[in-house]
Formats: C-alpha cells, structure tokens, sequence
C-alpha cells in the first residue's frame, strides 16, 4: 500500500507542476484558467488520496478535504471565466 500513496503522491505532484507550468505559458486567460483548474483539481485529489491510504485514521478529515477541493476548484474557475467574460463583453 505504500507503493501505491506513493505513486499516487508524485502523480499529483506531476499534473499540478506540469499543470502549472502549462498554465504560465499561455497567452489565453481561458485557456490558463482550463490548465489551473483541471491539472490542479485532479493532482490534488490524487495527492489526498495517497493521504488517505497513508493515515486512515485520519479519515473523516481526509474525505472532508476531498469534498470541499472537488466542489471549490470548478465553482472558483466558473466565477473566475464569468468575471472575465463580464468584463470583456462587447457593448
């Protein structure tokens, strides 16, 4: 089992670095906003579950964190896209 947090450990770490990398390379907010929020999303849930296999006794917390990442991270990219198209719409 600690193979598997293990990989899933650098799996997440991988998605959110290339993620992140990708993201500061583009000329597109909408396009920056795509990498942060999937690449990041995903990478840190992987990350929590590798967490959670390592410290089950620590699991209500662990689903918990799970929850509020998997709701917050889209929620805040749509508010983020809204804002910008507001922003940008034609008159």
């Amino acid at each position: 089992m600690e193979l598997v947090a293990t990989i899933l450990k650098y799996t997440g770490l991988f998605l959110v670095a290339t993620g992140t990398l990708a993201m500061i390379f583009q000329k597109e907010v909408l396009v920056k906003l795509h990498f942060s929020s999937i690449s990041d999303t995903v990478g840190i849930l992987l990350i929590i579950f590798a967490f959670m296999i390592e410290r089950p006794e620590y699991l209500n917390y662990w689903i918990l964190f799970t929850v509020l990442i998997a709701f917050i991270g889209p929620i805040s990219g749509i508010a983020i896209a809204k804002g910008y198209f507001e922003k940008h719409r034609r008159k």
